[in-house]
């Protein structure tokens, strides 16, 4: 793994979906970490030379952290960005993994409401230790 990379990033690295369904049931709170390179878990699902992940695996990640989806990498790419320049055309998951990342992105440009709640400061601190020194860590509507 590189550094600041958690099980989480690294079982998407792989392409191992189930273990990535399995370790994010585990510890949501890993969708929330990124990497040196800026890229949280779902940057990475967009884009992975195993293979893209499936919908249901961005619809997860999206779940356990929404806006991931509107932080840009080192390199200045958007999860979105990411599967618009890596999923082949005739992938049968390009169109339907688009269309979900698009309608979550709009979702999250949105204001937020005042029924929206955030990860506690107590809940950040510990995660920020856990994530490791200098990692990105952000808090997650739920």
């Amino acid at each position: 793994m590189w550094p600041r990379q958690t099980t989480l990033h690294w079982a998407i690295i792989q392409g191992d979906w189930d273990k990535t369904l399995r370790l994010l049931h585990k510890n949501e709170d890993h969708a929330k970490i990124a990497d040196r390179g800026g890229n949280y878990p779902i940057h990475l699902a967009a884009y992975n030379y195993y293979g893209n992940a499936p919908p249901s695996i961005i619809s997860e990640l999206i779940k356990a952290c929404p806006q991931a989806l509107v932080e840009k990498n080192k390199a200045g790419y958007t999860p979105l960005q990411l599967a618009r320049l890596n999923y082949r055309h005739d992938d049968p998951n390009r169109a339907p993994t688009l269309d979900m990342l698009a309608l979550e992105v709009t979702t999250q440009s949105r204001p937020k409401t005042s029924t929206g709640t955030y990860v506690s400061t107590t809940s950040m601190s510990l995660l920020k230790q856990t994530a490791g020194h200098g990692a990105r860590v952000m808090p997650c509507v739920h």
